[in-house]
């Protein structure tokens, strides 16, 4: 990892700035999140920063001060506690307000992770690139100074380093996209509970709408949106999840013959059950159990 570490001022007291040029290897650039310049930057007059058309992803955090955002033809208001993640490819520029200059901490990334990612907490996001973390905002403070010291670091161990911490920026903001349970008479939480304790769930699935309607009190939609909302996948899904790795178990740890297995698990057939196994896991029960099964010899 080659980079260029300086202090930069504006001849005219613009801003002042300190920031770091990354230049990933091939390696990084093919498998990882990737940094490639990284800073903070304090801003002494009000100005437009504008550009578009960069192989980039930008996060900054803006730690003092307040500004605007412009992305994508929308105006946003930023204020401290607030962060923006901004695809570059797009145009975009941003401006401290004239009353109260702001502070950025700020990186430059890619990644084909980044560019897969991405898209999806802006979606999860309402299509805005701006989080407003407030007095949480710390987590994301903490995480940004973890890049700017990798400045003195070199080679493979400070890329995937920078891989991780980049990976812990993509998590924070999807995190903070999670969306709080409206109704108070059903929780996601034990939702989930019922669903991973009761393997009834599994031998009488076709019967699961009207055991979750009696068990919660409330309509299946009412009870299925509740879960999604909060867990960003439909009961189904999971259920579906839970039981191939609860196959697996059977598959790993016993002997117990695949068509018992499909059985209990409520397949319609041992077929079905293998042509559900390998379209998650590109392997029939048959081959899943040869490679990863543990068998203790006495």
């Amino acid at each position: 990892m080659l980079e260029n570490n300086k202090e930069m001022f504006d001849n005219e007291g613009v801003t002042r700035s300190r920031r770091t040029i990354h230049t990933p290897s091939a390696f990084a650039r093919k498998h990882l999140l990737y940094l490639q310049e990284t800073g903070r930057l304090q801003s002494l007059k009000s100005h437009t920063s504008e550009r578009e058309g960069l192989e980039s992803f930008l996060f900054l955090v803006v730690e003092r001060g307040s500004g605007t955002l412009t992305y994508e033809g929308k105006e946003y208001a930023l204020k401290a506690g607030d962060a923006a993640l901004i695809d570059c490819r797009n145009h975009y520029s941003h401006r401290a307000s004239e009353a109260e200059q702001w502070e950025l901490l700020w990186a430059h990334f890619d990644g084909a992770k980044a560019e897969a990612v991405i898209p999806v907490i802006y979606k999860e996001n309402a299509s805005s690139p701006v989080f407003e973390f407030g007095d949480n905002v710390s987590d994301a403070l903490l995480i940004m100074d973890e890049l700017l010291r990798l400045k003195e670091n070199r080679g493979l161990t400070e890329e995937l380093k920078a891989d991780n911490i980049l990976g812990r920026i993509l998590l924070l903001c999807l995190k903070k996209t999670e969306k709080i349970v409206k109704s108070e008479s059903i929780s996601a939480d034990q939702i989930r509970e019922y669903l991973n304790g009761d393997e009834a769930v599994f031998s009488r699935e076709g019967e699961l709408k009207e055991m979750m309607k009696t068990r919660f009190g409330k309509a299946y939609e009412e009870i299925d949106t509740a879960f999604t909302d909060k867990y960003g996948i439909d009961v189904a899904a999971y259920l579906e999840n839970r039981k191939l790795n609860k196959a697996k178990e059977y598959l790993r740890f016993t002997i117990k013959p695949i068509p018992e297995i499909a059985e209990e698990l409520g397949m319609r057939d041992e077929e079905n059950f293998k042509s559900c196994f390998a379209a998650k896991e590109d392997m029939l029960p048959e081959e899943y159990r040869k490679k990863w099964a543990q068998w203790v010899k006495g």
